[in-house]
């Protein structure tokens, strides 16, 4: 009856060669029209080249070697001040010969590592700022996730089809194209399962000119709103995968682990279902997030993963 999830990350790589587009009212999903439903914006065609990763993952003070290295030191000498960081820089510099190991340091970096457990809200004045034990668990989370199964779900044994009527009826469209991509996805388990919930929920969704952006989920109307050029296209139908995972969390409040979950869950099951592995590495994901100029304002985490378990999504 209940099957475990494919490992959702097997290799190492990363998707994008992105271009990070700020966007508008990002706090909250109640009455947002242009949250976009991913930071990576490429086609098909660019997705799968490397997007300059050593400049987040290898070349910041979020390599996860040199976060062990702050680990120690948070250890031995306690919370790591801006001062402190860069002496440790200075140190791991002059200990690694070669400069592809090198160490740059950005103060917003720091910034985002340091306010990492006060969900972002205690590092207004930067001299204030401290990496703390804290700070440093939180990152650790998402970076433990390198090749660890990110949740399970539950797997009916026969394929249902009272979804041609269900999903029609949610449907305020005669858009052919979106009642295709609603079948499309309903056929796999964890589609199967946003879907359902969409549809018990009375969640509608709508087809409309976006100029770029995707999609949207409006908790206040209970929309999802999709941008007809996304529809035709296989490879974007993670967008629409992302959006229902919004609209599966019962509050209005939007995190940066939300739109995280979202992203990790809208590409594995769009890979599922064409067969093609195009992979994200979820502590890559969260570190885009947090250096974004706009997910980065977001609260670090709220109770999306309780919200999954709610519809059989265990994570």
């Amino acid at each position: 009856m209940s099957h475990l999830f494919k490992r959702i990350v097997s290799t190492c790589l990363l998707i994008a060669s992105v271009a990070l587009h700020g966007c508008s009212g990002l706090s909250t999903k109640a009455e947002s029209t242009y949250i976009p439903a991913s930071v990576f914006r490429d086609d098909v065609k660019n997705v799968l080249n490397s997007y300059g990763n050593e400049d987040i993952l290898e070349h910041s003070i979020f390599r996860p070697q040199f976060l062990s290295y702050l680990d120690t030191i948070n250890h031995e000498k306690g919370p790591i001040d801006i001062q402190r960081l860069q002496q440790a820089i200075a140190t791991w510099n002059a200990v690694m010969s070669e400069s592809n190991a090198h160490i740059v340091f950005k103060p917003l970096h720091f910034e985002r590592l340091a306010g990492l457990s006060d969900e972002n809200g205690d590092c207004n004045t930067i001299k204030f700022c401290q990496i703390t034990a804290e700070d440093l668990e939180q990152i650790r989370t998402w970076s433990h996730l390198y090749q660890d199964d990110l949740f399970t779900f539950e797997e009916d044994s026969e394929y249902e089809s009272f979804y041609d009527t269900s999903i029609i009826s949610s449907v305020d469209s005669n858009s052919t194209e979106l009642n295709k991509l609603l079948r499309r996805i309903y056929k796999d388990p964890v589609g199967r399962n946003l879907i359902e919930h969409c549809i018990a929920t009375g969640v509608k969704f709508r087809v409309r000119e976006l100029e770029g952006k995707h999609g949207y989920y409006q908790h206040s109307n209970n929309v999802i709103v999709i941008d007809p050029k996304i529809l035709s296209y296989e490879f974007n139908m993670r967008y629409m995968i992302h959006e229902m995972v919004h609209a599966v969390h019962d509050e209005s409040n939007n995190s940066i682990q939300e739109e995280v979950l979202a992203e990790l869950i809208g590409l594995d099951t769009q890979n599922r279902i064409t067969g093609i592995p195009m992979e994200l590495h979820p502590y890559a994901v969260f570190v885009q997030h947090i250096l974004h100029p706009d997910y980065g304002r977001l609260a670090v985490s709220n109770n999306i993963k309780q919200s999954l378990n709610k519809v059989g999504l265990e994570l």
